[in-house]
């Protein structure tokens, strides 16, 4: 899976175990080594720019975890993901005159330090270091 990732423009060093995971515009992901990435996990980078998730080494990431990131999230070395963990980076904007499909993103950013353990079902939200 790695290799093919990697075909399709993915930046990671080293090795990583990737289960069955998607990855949605993979030359704006970049990667280190030893991560682990369970069945169902998505990375979900925007369309354009630069690398807009980076994930550190030594991770873990359980059965589900998504990442959707429009702006920048940023995870760094040594942490432990819990099933379904949900982290986002932008949030709709609410226009009372306009419906919420029909309106523009809010996007901002969100850095996971060194050492973290996020348990399961979290949801880690726009601006949240």
């Amino acid at each position: 899976r790695l290799l093919r990732f990697r075909c399709l423009g993915l930046r990671a060093s080293g090795t990583s175990r990737f289960g069955k995971i998607t990855i949605r515009n993979p030359s704006r992901v970049a990667i280190g080594s030893r991560n682990a990435f369970s069945d169902d996990c998505q990375l979900w980078a925007r369309d354009q720019g630069s690398a807009c998730i980076r994930i550190g080494h030594s991770n873990f990431f359980n059965v589900g975890a998504i990442i959707d990131a429009c702006g920048e999230v940023v995870v760094g070395d040594h942490n432990m993901f819990g099933p379904r963990v949900y982290i986002a980076d932008s949030n709709h904007i609410q226009c009372l005159d306009r419906w919420v499909t029909h309106t523009d993103m809010n996007t901002g950013s969100v850095v996971i330090g060194n050492g973290c353990w996020i348990g399961a079902h979290a949801v880690i939200l726009s601006n949240v270091k």
